[in-house]
């Protein structure tokens, strides 16, 4: 923070303080801490260093999610009943573990997966899975694909079949490791679409999908709310992956419960996978978070105890700024309090406003700053032309090209200008394209005819058969490829020959006359250069470009 913002004022006046998970509970620590060992001196203090706390699925507050912001349950980590001092002499001989893991799903070694599971996906989305045998085999590894890709308790129990008799595109490995009808831990879920490509059966394991009506409908809030599928082929299909925005298509098949209900529907499914994808693997905002060193869990809960948070004496740190919790419905700390998106401040009157299924208070601050007329004279945008007169409303819409699956660069294909373009593909098919604005030529721009090139490759009256009117025909007729391909092999190695020149006016020339070539505009230069070869080596000397300067 120092290095980045060197002026203690100009921190207080542009940072944001906050953190995903534990980082909240220490934002919270941070907020009232003192730096310089003087109490009575604040301009080092935590709360002086920040605008404003952010908190992702989680809360600033002295305590972990779930919890209330209270002390840490004991039964959560026995450790902490020996003590501040025991529990640091255990690590320091190694006798207390340095992370408190789960023996699968949750621990150090298996969080690593979700980032290369996100990194594949992110690099190539359809490209068939090696997650499962490309990552060395161990305990950890072994025992989470069994938990989270076993249909039955038969199927964990034999440990057959397994996820490695299966095929996956990389999202969906993705989706299967954190979607809400794969991953079986409520906290760690996203509603990022479904499976697609073959068989999908209900998952039963570890729960079976009819909670309430077995009387244990209290489960729902450890294992999420929706019901668990899991394709049923092995050795069969590539299973692919629906993203959120194509649930409920018309070419949906509607994947249903063995209740006759769907798995999911449109409403339920909010996040792109391309998005989460990027998430884990990009930085700097990488999210996987490596579950959990002991000292940090230890020290949370021992805050009390001589020597471990000392530092933290100004009780007003946190309400000294603004508070923006993100927490999401079925998150940690979600029973607790509202669903949706909370905002806390300073000022002492309060304006109450509905989020999703709960109420959450919102600062006069931040509600006030919410008007665009107070952005207006605040603000960079005096004019009210940009940033002051956007609504929450337009800041939510999407470009059309946000769900496309990679993009494509070209260059337009009518004058002779040569326009660079961008070609949106989704699912194998061109949805959009627009100009390209790292085109030197064009910078972007593309005229109207340019603008609708889109028709020439979606629109009906576009050929995709091999036309051909013979000498004299009256009528056009449909060829295959390969017989087109070979009757222009055919004619241009017999106008070479029919051209053929071996000396002219006494003087070897070894040429052909019979054949020329004339370059468009939309020719790049590494087309032409392998035009000049091809042409060249034919004997060909009328080489020409109709865009050459």
């Amino acid at each position: 923070m120092a290095r980045e913002l060197p002026d203690q004022a100009a921190r207080k006046r542009k940072m944001l303080c906050g953190g995903h998970s534990l980082g909240g509970v220490l934002t919270a620590y941070f907020a009232e801490w003192d730096f310089d060992g003087n109490p009575a001196t604040t301009g080092d203090a935590g709360y002086n260093q920040c605008s404003g706390y952010f908190a992702l699925d989680t809360r600033i507050a002295t305590g972990l999610p779930g919890t209330g912001g209270g002390e840490v349950p004991a039964e959560w980590v026995p450790l902490v009943k020996f003590g501040a001092g025991a529990v640091q002499a255990g690590l320091e001989t190694g006798v207390v573990p340095r992370a408190l893991s789960a023996p699968a799903v949750v621990n150090t070694e298996t969080m690593n997966l979700l980032a290369i599971a996100g990194l594949a996906a992110n690099l190539d989305p359809g490209g068939v899975s090696d997650l499962a045998t490309y990552v060395p085999s161990g305990f950890n590894q072994d025992m989470t694909y069994r938990l989270l890709f076993s249909k039955d308790y038969p199927t964990f129990l034999k440990g057959s079949p397994t996820v490695k008799d299966f095929r996956f595109t990389n999202a969906a490995a993705l989706g299967g490791l954190l979607d809400d009808n794969s991953e079986p831990l409520a906290f760690m879920q996203a509603s990022v679409g479904f499976w697609d490509g073959g068989k999908i059966v209900d998952k039963e394991f570890p729960a079976p999908n009819n909670l309430d009506e077995i009387g244990l409908g209290g489960l729902a809030r450890l294992l999420g709310k929706d019901k668990k599928a899991i394709p049923d082929e092995p050795n069969g299909p590539l299973f692919t992956w629906r993203n959120y925005d194509r649930v409920g298509a018309p070419d949906d098949p509607v994947y249903k419960s063995k209740d006759g209900t769907p798995f999911t529907s449109a409403g339920k499914e909010v996040t792109d996978i391309a998005e989460l994808a990027r998430s884990l693997s990009e930085h700097p905002l990488d999210f996987t978070e490596h579950y959990f060193p002991t000292k940090l869990i230890t020290d949370i809960a021992l805050a009390s105890a001589p020597g471990l948070a000392d530092g933290a004496v100004h009780e007003g740190g946190i309400a000294a700024n603004p508070v923006l919790n993100l927490e999401a419905g079925d998150g940690l700390g979600a029973a607790a309090r509202p669903r949706g998106v909370c905002f806390e401040g300073r000022a002492a009157g309060r304006w109450t406003a509905r989020r999703g299924e709960g109420w959450c208070d919102v600062g006069v601050r931040t509600w006030i700053e919410s008007w665009p007329v107070y952005r207006q004279f605040t603000g960079d945008d005096p004019l009210g032309r940009g940033a002051a007169a956007k609504s929450a409303g337009s800041e939510r819409i999407k470009a059309r090209v946000n769900t496309a699956d990679r993009v494509v660069k070209s260059v337009c294909p009518y004058c002779a200008v040569g326009c660079g373009q961008d070609v949106y593909v989704t699912d194998g098919k061109v949805t959009q394209v627009e100009g390209d604005p790292d085109s030197p030529v064009s910078r972007g721009r593309l005229c109207p005819k340019g603008s609708a090139t889109l028709q020439l490759t979606t629109g009906s009256a576009r050929e995709h058969r091999v036309l051909y009117r013979r000498p004299g025909g009256a009528d056009w007729e449909h060829l295959d490829l390969d017989t087109a391909m070979d009757m222009i092999a055919d004619r241009v190695i017999e106008a070479r020959r029919h051209g053929w020149q071996w000396e002219q006016d006494g003087v070897r020339v070894r040429r052909t006359l019979g054949v020329a070539s004339l370059g468009g505009a939309t020719l790049d230069n590494e087309e032409n250069y392998l035009i000049k070869k091809l042409f060249t080596a034919l004997g060909a000397v009328q080489i020409e470009n109709q865009a050459r300067v």
